[in-house]
This record gives C-alpha cells, structure tokens and sequence, in this order.
C-alpha cells in the first residue's frame, strides 16, 4: 500500500472487555492492512489495545460500569426507566470538560475516518462535523428496525407482528438516554444544530454490524448499506500457554464444562454459587469456573473444578465440551466459533436475545433467565449439552460455518471502498 492511500484510522470504545475486543480485532486487521489505527479506550484496556499493536487514547471509563450511589453498576438497573434516568446523568458526568467524551472528541483530531459503536453514534458525528472526516457505524447488535426479529434490547414477550415496533421503541429509549449529553457540546460549529441522538445512519450510509450470519440471518428488509461482515474476532493471545496446574486438569478424563458470567454483578451471589455447585455435584463433571467479580464463583477447593479469574476464551472453548455463559455476544460468539453447545443464563439487556438466537442456531437449549435458575434446571440443561449427540454435532457444524467467515477481511475491504482506497 502506497503512503498516498494510507488511511487514519480511529476506533472509538464503549463498555466492558467482551464490547471492546471485536474493535481491537477490527484496529489489528487495519493495521496489518497499512493503515494508522488509534483507538479510544479506557486505561483498564490500553495494554490490551498495545499488545494488538495500536496507537492508544486513554478515555474515562464508561460511567455505566462504575457504581451508583453504592448500589450495583447501571447495567444491572432491573427498571428501563430507571437505566434511561440514570444513563441521561452519566451522560451529563462523561460531558464536562474532562470527562469520557472530550476525550473521544480528542481522537477524533486529524483522522480520515472513525469507526464508532452505537451509543457513541452522537460523539461521532459531532467528531465528524468538527473534523470534516468520514464516519462509519460499526456495531455489535442489530439495530435496525425489521419484522423478521425483535429488538434485543427489549426482553419482552411479543407477537412477531410487534418485532418493528420494538426496535422503535428501542430507539427512543436509546436517545432518551443520551439526552443527557447537552445541545452546546453536541453543536461544534457555533450557530448550527445539535448532532442527531439516533444511532441508526441515513438510509443510504453503510453501517457494519459484527456478528455471524450462521447465528442470526440479517433480515430481507434492511437497507442495502447495512452489511453482517461476520465476527470480529480478536485473538489476543496466539501463544498462550495456560499455567500447569490448568494444563493437567483438563488433559485428565472426563467431560469439562466452563462456567462464567463475564463481568456481571449477581444481586443474589450466595445462591449463584450454591445453584453451580450442586448442579456440578449432581452430574459428577468436571469444571473451569471464571470467578468472575467479587470472587462470586469461587466455590471451595476441589478436584473437580478448577477457579481461573482471566482466560483467553478462544483458547479455552476449543477445549471444553460445554459452556455456560450470561448470554453476551462476545462469549455466545467464542462458544459457537468453537463449536460447542452454550447453555445460557441471561441476566438482563441483550442476553436474553444471544441466547435465543443460539438456541435457534442448534447451539445449544433454550436460555434460562437469571431470576428462574435452579439447580435442576442447570442440570438438565447441562445434561442435554453433555450427552445428546445429535445436538453436540448441530453446534459442531454451525461452528464450522462460523468459522468460514472472515468478518475482518470483509469489513477492512468495506472501509476501503467507502474511502476510495
């Protein structure tokens, strides 16, 4: 690639490890394509975002995963109501002069092009109306409206005929939340008007979404722009080498399952942990538990688990013979890459949605919300991953065809078109 048509490239971050790997996956892709990459992330993921081999912008860390008021982060809001209140203020908090969002007004400077998620969609475009450069929407979850599914967003229990109107909703839920940000930060030119809150582009813009098509099928009725690349995967760790203690637990007989709810807070962790330890006793299996915040599955020493608190997932999946997960898109997206049947828990926002879609893709049994788990639910969920073949070798093929795709060939190819390179 000649220095004429390198591009600037900058990738803007939201969220927890599973929202922000897929965009250093996407950074590394474009940087082994001859682009100049920086990415925007808070200083918990600068040295993840190094080892990729990007340029960093440390940005504050997104206020919906900090406490509030010594309560629970707001993700783990149970009210939409509530999360929309309280994301509006942490929107105001992240817009003072040295809060989150300057600091991504700041990345943006001197770049050809940014690359943002969903609810950055307002920074981008005032980024975009200050800097003069070109913006894609590169998201993770739909959000385009459509009949053909539901929105993720809203876990309701909806006729098929409601699927459109729940992404309409989803979205003015969306912009009722960054309302929060004021008018003034969002007008960068004095006397125009406010960058647009709705995250969806014109009609006639591309928007890049990253996930597998093997696990939901992008709908007839989405505008032609709108592209399912594929997954982008980020293998941060090629060469990893698990320590020995882990190595002989899983090379010894018998079937493994991992357990892990990522970053999720349980509001009940007393009977998370006993509900997993029972269901571990009953079936008399084996298990790799990630202990997750507060060393909430940390259950006591035996030889039949072993406690890791980070792992790469990639790495582990392939190595397992089942997954329990919270239903996250980054950890439903590894378990299928790997071909292995997911049991999800989900505990709120789009993880009841993941879980669905999975189900559907013969990944694995139906999802288990968080608030009706039970042992023997647990258990008989892992039994039908364990032991029903038939299943074990859906999910084997539908992680064959998740693994033909190449996500990031075809979103850098996509970016390149759209900037004439």
């Amino acid at each position: 690639m000649t220095a004429e048509r390198r591009l600037r490239v900058t990738l803007l971050t939201l969220g927890s490890r599973g929202d922000v790997e897929p965009y250093l996956g996407l950074g590394a892709a474009l940087a082994r394509a001859g682009h100049a990459v920086t990415v925007a992330v808070s200083a918990g993921f600068e040295r993840l975002a190094r080892r990729a081999g990007l340029q960093t912008l440390a940005v504050e860390p997104d206020p919906r995963l900090t406490a509030d008021d010594g309560g629970p982060p707001l993700w783990l809001r149970p009210s939409a109501v509530e999360g929309v209140i309280r994301l509006r203020r942490a929107a105001r908090q992240a817009s003072r002069p040295s809060g989150a969002y300057s600091g991504y007004l700041e990345a943006g400077r001197g770049a050809d092009v940014v690359l943002y998620p969903a609810l950055l969609a307002p920074i981008a475009r005032t980024i975009g109306h200050r800097y003069g450069c070109a913006l894609i929407p590169a998201y993770l979850a739909p959000l385009h409206p459509t009949r053909a599914f539901p929105s993720p967003y809203l876990n309701l229990p909806l006729r098929p005929s409601w699927n459109r109107t729940s992404h309409l909703l989803a979205l003015r839920l969306s912009k009722a939340a960054m309302a929060g940000l004021p008018s003034s930060w969002r007008t960068p030119i004095p006397g125009g008007a406010p960058a647009s809150l709705d995250p969806i582009p014109p009609r006639s813009e591309i928007c890049l979404y990253g996930f597998s098509r093997h696990v939901l099928p992008p709908p007839p009725d989405w505008p032609p722009g709108v592209v399912v690349t594929g997954r982008w995967w980020f293998d941060a760790s090629p060469d990893w080498r698990p320590p020995e203690e882990l190595d002989r637990f899983l090379r010894a007989p018998g079937k493994v399952v991992f357990i892990g709810f990522g970053s999720m807070m349980d509001p009940r962790p007393a009977h998370l942990k006993a509900t997993v330890e029972t269901a571990l006793t009953r079936l008399g299996c084996r298990a790799i538990l990630l202990t997750g915040p507060c060393q909430q599955l940390d259950l006591p020493r035996s030889p039949r688990w072993s406690g890791v608190e980070d792992i790469p997932l990639d790495w582990l999946f392939r190595r397992v013979d089942a997954v329990v997960c919270h239903g996250g898109a980054g950890t439903v997206a590894q378990a299928a890459r790997a071909g292995k049947p997911v049991v999800t828990i989900p505990f709120f926002g789009d993880q009841h949605f993941w879980g669905v879609q999975i189900h559907r893709a013969a990944g694995g049994p139906p999802p288990i919300p968080r608030r009706a788990l039970t042992t023997q639910r647990l258990v008989s969920a892992l039994e039908m991953a364990l032991e029903d073949s038939d299943g074990r070798e859906r999910a084997a093929r539908l992680g064959a065809r998740v693994r033909s795709e190449d996500g990031l060939a075809t979103a850098v190819r996509l970016i390149e078109a759209r900037l004439g390179v």
